[in-house]
């Protein structure tokens, strides 16, 4: 994770608590890993059941955006209550 290390200082400098930013970015990391053609499981699985990747984007967009939303709404909660 060479993410991290960047991160992490940078949560310091904006006073935002460290848990919160590894939480934003394990929300980022893995929903949009439903989505990034470059992921050997979705590819695989769409290569397996002869699903075009445009026709599973059609698909997963809706979810994604919601997902996206919840994870939104989250975050805001957990920067409220100062999640520790």
């Amino acid at each position: 994770m060479t993410t991290m290390p960047i991160m992490i200082p940078l949560s310091e400098i904006i006073h935002l608590n460290k848990q919160i930013a590894i939480l934003a970015f394990q929300f980022g990391d893995g929903f949009a890993h439903l989505a990034f053609p470059t992921v050997a499981v979705v590819v695989g699985y769409l290569a397996y059941t002869k699903v075009s990747f445009g026709k599973w984007l059609k698909f997963i967009w809706s979810f994604i955006v919601l997902v996206y939303i919840a994870a939104f709404f989250t975050l805001c909660i957990a920067f409220m209550i100062n999640y520790h």
